[in-house]
């Protein structure tokens, strides 16, 4: 392995979507998210690679690159505690599927640890290390992109949401700087909610994933 100070690893954008995970656990993160539909919120999430942690305390320089965004897709599952391991992940069109409990949600250090794993499964660190995750979007840059998957110009959002045109267009070149092109693809990334929404009917219809195991879901609102 190389030195630590001098690792180089993936610096990603991380979609993560949860289904049916209780608000008061969203909250302990204090991770900006953002309802996409009933019983789903988002999150943009950046592993913080000039940040990696040992446990204890410790930080080290990696240097790193981008690539395009990776979509997560969550389901809470109130029916387990420590059972859930990143090993049962599903892959369903170009995002990854995978389970999660209260144990994955107590705090940032176990929430980012688990979202590294299952983005990142092939990056190889010292067992007493751990990479923080970051909100990579502000509330209100989701609030406006959300607007823009619907369809709506900049126009009609500013006044929606009562503020200047041009703020919108500065928020907008924001989220460009963040994520790249805001294309139709990203939008569909950071919004759709087909897949979670297919797996859960999937699951209520008795159907099992392609890891063979059913999951109980909650019926927790956001």
């Amino acid at each position: 392995m190389r030195e630590r100070d001098h690792l180089i690893s993936e610096k990603v954008t991380l979609i993560v979507k949860l289904l049916g995970t209780p608000v008061h656990l969203m909250n302990s993160l204090s991770l900006p998210f953002f309802g996409v539909a009933e019983n789903i919120a988002v999150l943009t999430l950046n592993p913080n690679f000039d940040l990696m942690r040992r446990k204890v305390f410790s930080e080290h320089y990696i240097e790193a690159y981008t690539l395009a965004p990776m979509v997560l897709n969550l389901v809470f599952d109130s029916g387990t505690n420590g059972q859930i391991t990143a090993d049962s992940v599903a892959q369903i069109a170009e995002t990854k599927m995978a389970h999660c409990n209260a144990s994955h949600l107590g705090n940032i250090e176990e929430f980012s640890t688990y979202i590294i794993t299952l983005a990142l499964p092939n990056l190889r660190l010292p067992e007493d290390f751990w990479i923080p995750v970051e909100s990579r979007l502000t509330l209100r840059e989701l609030e406006v992109l959300s607007l823009v998957y619907q369809g709506l110009s900049s126009k009609k959002i500013a006044q929606s949401l009562n503020i200047s045109h041009r703020t919108i267009e500065l928020h907008r070149q924001n989220c460009a700087a963040k994520l790249g092109p805001i294309t139709p693809l990203l939008l569909e990334g950071l919004f759709s909610t087909k897949a979670i929404e297919t797996y859960h009917w999937g699951i209520l219809h008795g159907r099992k994933t392609n890891t063979g195991k059913c999951a109980s879901l909650t019926s927790a609102s956001l």
